[in-house]
């Protein structure tokens, strides 16, 4: 085994699978709610609108956190703030279980938005310091599968957390309890699992560590760099950059129907299956993100053997829209799940392959910022999509039109990754040449 391999193999097993395992808890975390959503909104009075705010609101309190958990990461070199934070949103999750109102339960989810957003910027940057860049698609790809998983994982725990009574707590109560505390117990050992670079990295082999740092200084050099300078020079740079807002302005359009349809899944499923329990509701919602899984998988082996991420991309968008216009058009209620699964799922493998579009799209000394500011614009619309469904579905006491925003929302995205394609290599093989293309000199939108 070449010391590429052994390197590759080494960091996986020691690194990757702790991120994955963090992501893991922290999308778990954040859409819990939608299977608390089945018997809390009766229990505390939220209507369809009000929940819509309260869970859209966590993308707010996680794109205005986003740039700052950035900047700390990068001026102290440590990841003991992403251990704090990885608390915090544990915290903040089982205290949802006991909120008296809706304002209570708004101002939580909000806190639980600004702790995550401290993981993308800390895990994606960390990432780009141990893989080559030719192995880096591959390891985002498998973090953005941890999406897909903890909906897979989470619906059956749902099920039956929701079943529990016991001291004086209901079913949805227990979920954000039991689901919450992962996070509070590990996040005593997340600094020491998730070192800063290979520097840190004690259980990395000294000729492992060298080769990875040599390798980071010839990807570097591909790169078109916007120059060195402090934090808030690259602050500067990244805010002038067309690029970033253009991957931030798709990433809006995607997450605005992806989490507008995973927030009220349940309730979706619940309006046309009325005689199912909660429990078993959730477990319904299950499947959706089991099959999101599968194609997770196939179409980022698709990619990787291709080399192709433009056509991906802009073909799942594609599909993602067409999915949620059929199931407005068919007749009965199973199809009707069918097609918003086939959206579900093919949305979930534009967004796993839109993270490693952008993860090695941005130059390294702009990475962290830059990809916090994509997420926090993208994750914007995590905000409008469920704001917007809730609000729709309150007045017109129907899905229809929401459906119809959503199929627009991916629709608009596959158009632009079309128009704007220099901004999403194509191929790997020529990613280096698209990454060596200057940037247009800090063009303003």
């Amino acid at each position: 085994m070449d010391v590429h391999r052994r390197t590759r193999t080494i960091v996986n097993r020691r690194l990757l699978t702790v991120l994955f395992g963090i992501a893991l808890i922290s999308h778990i975390d954040r859409s819990n709610v939608s299977f608390a959503a089945l018997d809390m909104n009766r229990q505390l009075g939220i209507s369809s609108t009000v929940f819509g705010l309260a869970a859209g609101i966590f993308f707010i309190g996680y794109a205005a956190c986003g740039l700052p958990h950035a900047h700390i990461l990068e001026r102290f070199r440590s990841h003991r703030w992403l251990a704090a934070m990885v608390g915090l949103w544990g915290l903040s999750c089982m205290t949802l279980a006991f909120v008296p109102n809706p304002a209570l339960f708004i101002l939580f989810r909000f806190l639980l938005g600004a702790a995550e957003a401290a993981f993308i910027p800390a895990a994606y940057t960390c990432m780009a310091r141990f893989y080559s860049r030719s192995d880096l698609a591959g390891a985002t790809a498998k973090i953005a599968a941890a999406s897909a998983m903890a909906s897979v994982v989470g619906a059956p725990l749902a099920a039956g957390m929701l079943q529990i009574d016991w001291v004086g707590l209901v079913g949805w109560q227990w979920l954000f309890v039991l689901q919450g505390a992962p996070a509070v117990i590990i996040a005593p050992f997340v600094a020491r699992l998730v070192p800063y670079g290979p520097e840190h990295a004690r259980w990395l082999p000294d000729a492992n560590r060298r080769w990875l740092l040599d390798r980071s200084e010839q990807d570097d050099a591909t790169v078109d760099l916007a120059g060195r300078g402090t934090s808030s020079t690259v602050f500067a740079s990244v805010i002038r950059m067309r690029r970033v807002w253009i991957l931030g302005g798709v990433y809006f359009s995607v997450n605005l129907g992806f989490w507008g349809l995973i927030f009220f899944l349940p309730q979706i499923i619940k309006s046309g299956f009325s005689h199912l329990s909660s429990a078993q509701v959730a477990l319904v919602s299950g499947l959706p993100y089991l099959v999101a899984l599968i194609t997770m998988i196939f179409f980022g082996r698709t990619s990787v053997m291709t080399g192709d991420r433009r056509w991906h991309l802009f073909g799942l968008l594609l599909g993602s829209g067409v999915a949620l216009f059929v199931a407005l058009e068919v007749g009965s209620a199973t199809a009707r799940i069918v097609a918003l699964a086939a959206g579900i799922a093919l949305s979930y493998s534009a967004i796993g392959l839109y993270h490693a579009v952008t993860a090695s799209t941005l130059a390294p000394n702009v990475r962290a910022m830059g990809l916090s500011l994509v997420n926090g614009l993208g994750l914007l619309g995590g905000f409008v999509g469920p704001y917007l469904f809730g609000w729709l579905r309150g007045i017109t006491v129907s899905n229809t039109i929401g459906f119809y925003l959503f199929s627009a929302a991916f629709l608009v995205g596959a158009f632009v990754v079309l128009i704007a394609a220099r901004h999403f290599p194509a191929a790997s093989r020529d990613q280096a040449t698209a990454l060596a293309t200057p940037e247009p000199k800090a063009t303003a939108l």
